[in-house]
This record gives structure tokens, C-alpha cells and sequence, in this order.
């Protein structure tokens, strides 16, 4: 189980622009420009050979470690994004290869606003990821994907709660949305656990593998 819309770019304040299957469809972002990609390895080189430049903190409760991902999780993640059922309700279909999803990392990591935790037990191998994305004050979008022998753990509830809590406490957002296909049960079952409302249907709002696809729009509120 897992999704992941395209969480929006800050020129298109009105789409998403992330990928995450448990809210729902996802594109890739936008590929990076070469000034971006050098400027990001100039970053990387100020802190040492092959180390990320990261606020995204390590959150953990109950057993789940939340630790910032990283490039070197494409293998373990590929085994979600690859999975063709996992990946059903995104808007393109399953990766062909780990270096599709390594580029699908690396490409989501550079989205400015962009909280992106490996899910795992104890900080060990990634078994899922949740993003958090701000889209413009006061605001996030979130999604997360489970690998499927991973699910049915409660991870992904733990995950999805400490990333909200994080959201509202941290950051200082006042809501926070998730865009799902309407036939992804298992995901909306997530949010609506999570204390998320169905506000809304949107309807033929992506176009994706499967074809012209509704939305359900869910949100939550800070109290």
C-alpha cells in the first residue's frame, strides 16, 4: 500500500508536485538544471564528500525511526516503487529499475519545502518513505509509501502522525492536505484514522497510467 501525489511547485501553487501512493498519483519533479545539480554538490562538498545539507530531523515513537532519506535508500525503496501494485494509484506506472528510483530520490530531495523521512525500525533499512512539503505558508501536503511486505505493522500510521505532529508543532503549519484516488481504500482508511476528513471530490483532476483519474481531498487541521 502506498501513494504519493506530486506535491506542488511553488510556480504552479495549484498542482502537485510529488509522488506518493498513499495519497495518490504521482509525476516526477521537475528534473534538475545543471546550475542546480552544481550548486547542490557545492552545498554537499562545504560538509563533506558525499554528505547531504539537511534540516529534516530524526523523529521516533513506538518503535519507528523516521531518519532523513537518503540517496543510498534507492535499492530498498525500489521494492515499493517498483511493485506494480503499490504503485497502481500514482500517475505513472511502476519504476523499471533502482536507478529510476534513485533519480526519483535525488529529483524530490532538491524540491524546495521539501521534509522527506526513510521510514524504518530502529533506523535500519528503509521500508517506506513520508514527505511532508510546504506549499506555501502555513500549508503542507503529505505523502508516504509503504513496501508491501512492511504494511500491516502499523508503521505507516506511526509515521504518518509523528510527520503531522512534527508539521503543526515544528513548523508551524495550520493545515495539512493529502490528494488520493478515490479507489485507494487502504489509503483513505490511513488519513481518516489519522484524524484527516474527507473534504471534498475532485473530479478528472489527473491524468495518469490508468487514465483520467478523480481526487479525494483530505485534510486536517491544527487544533
Amino acid at each position: 500500500m502506498g501513494d504519493d501525489r506530486e506535491v506542488r511547485r511553488s510556480a504552479e501553487p495549484r498542482r502537485l508536485r510529488f509522488a506518493h501512493p498513499h495519497p495518490a498519483r504521482a509525476r516526477y519533479p521537475r528534473r534538475l538544471r545543471p546550475a542546480q545539480k552544481r550548486k547542490r554538490e557545492a552545498a554537499r562538498q562545504r560538509t563533506g564528500e558525499g554528505e547531504r545539507v539537511s534540516e529534516t530531523p530524526t523523529l521516533t515513537a513506538g518503535g519507528v525511526v523516521l531518519r532523513p532519506l537518503e540517496d543510498a535508500d534507492a535499492a530498498a525503496l525500489f521494492v515499493a516503487h517498483g511493485d506494480p501494485e503499490t504503485h497502481k494509484y500514482w500517475a505513472t506506472p511502476a519504476h523499471a529499475s533502482v536507478e529510476e528510483t534513485a533519480r526519483y530520490i535525488e529529483e524530490t530531495l532538491a524540491i524546495k519545502g521539501a521534509n522527506v523521512w526513510a521510514i524504518t525500525e530502529s533506523g535500519g533499512e528503509a521500508l517506506g518513505r513520508v514527505a511532508l512539503f510546504v506549499v506555501r505558508e502555513g500549508v503542507g501536503e503529505i505523502g508516504i509509501v509503504m513496501r508491501r511486505e512492511a504494511t500491516g505493522r502499523g508503521l505507516a500510521s506511526k509515521a504518518l502522525n509523528l510527520v503531522v505532529d512534527y508539521g503543526f508543532s515544528r513548523l508551524g503549519l495550520h493545515r495539512i492536505a493529502a490528494d488520493i484516488d478515490p479507489d485507494n481504500s487502504a489509503s483513505i482508511s490511513l488519513f481518516l484514522r489519522a484524524g484527516f476528513q474527507r473534504e471534498g471530490l475532485l473530479r478528472a483532476n489527473w491524468k495518469t497510467h490508468l487514465g483520467i483519474r478523480d481526487s479525494v481531498i483530505m485534510g486536517k487541521l491544527r487544533d
